[in-house]
C-alpha cells in the first residue's frame, strides 16, 4: 500500500495533503514527528530488497525536503517510530539481524548526525510494533513493545534512562529586569538559548 500525509485545521478541515510513497514495492508503518517546523515520516520499505527504514522531511506545506535511509545491513527491519525528544531524534525500530526481531533505538543529531544506537529490548521471541514517551517527571524514556514468546503476545513497558548526548550544549540563560516608573513591580524576563540561537 502507499502512505500519504494530511494535515488539518483547528476544526479538522483539510488543509495540506502529500502522498509519501507511491512504489509497487512493499511500504507500511508510518510514524510522524515534527521537529524545527517541518514534518518527518519514517516507514518501512522493501524497496531494496529486504525491509529498511527511510525517513523523509516536508516543510509546514507538505512539499518533499529530503528522504534519508536509515538502515543498510542485508537483515530485515521495520515499525519504525519516529519521535524528536530534547533536541535530538530517536527512532526505534524493529530488526531480526541476531536472529528473532528485537527492538533498537538510534539517536541523531538535529542534522541526522549519529549519536549512538543501542538494543533497547531483547528477548526470546519477536519483539516487535515499538513507540517511546518521554517523561520529565522522571527524566526516563518509556518504550512499549509487543513481545511473542512462549506465553503468547503480550504488551510491554520498560523504562530507559538515557544519557544526554555530549554534542548538545546546554541552554544559556539570559535574564533581564525591567520596571516602567518607581515604586512599581519589577518585570523579571528570562530568555532560554540552545546551542541553534533559538529561544526554547
Amino acid at each position: 500500500g502507499d502512505i500519504f500525509i494530511t494535515r488539518f485545521d483547528q476544526n479538522w478541515n483539510p488543509i495540506a495533503n502529500a502522498q509519501v510513497t507511491s512504489l509497487i514495492s512493499y511500504q507500511d508503518h508510518p510514524s510522524i514527528t515534527f521537529a524545527s517546523g517541518n514534518f518527518y515520516v519514517a516507514y518501512t520499505s522493501n524497496e531494496t530488497g529486504n525491509k529498511n527504514i527511510f525517513v523523509k522531511e516536508y516543510d509546514p506545506n507538505l512539499n518533499l525536503l529530503n528522504t534519508r535511509r536509515m538502515t543498510y545491513d542485508s537483515s530485515d527491519h521495520d515499525y519504525p517510530s519516529l519521535n524528536w525528544i530534547n533536541g535530538q531524534f530517536l527512532l526505534l525500530y524493529d530488526s531480526n539481524k541476531a536472529g528473532n526481531y528485537d527492538v533498537y533505538l538510534d539517536r541523531y543529531l538535529r542534522d541526522w548526525t549519529p549519536i549512538d544506537s543501542t538494543v533497547a529490548v531483547t528477548a526470546p521471541g519477536d519483539q516487535t510494533s515499538s513507540s517511546m514517551a518521554y517523561s520529565t517527571f522522571d527524566g526516563l524514556y518509556w518504550v512499549t513493545y509487543a513481545s511473542a514468546d512462549q506465553t503468547g503476545q503480550n504488551i510491554y513497558v520498560k523504562p530507559l534512562r538515557l544519557a544526554m548526548p555530549s554534542q548538545l550544549k546546554p541552554c544559556d540563560i539570559v535574564p533581564s529586569f525591567s520596571s516602567t516608573k518607581a515604586n512599581s513591580p519589577y518585570t523579571l524576563t528570562l530568555k532560554f538559548y540552545n546551542d541553534y540561537g533559538e529561544l526554547t
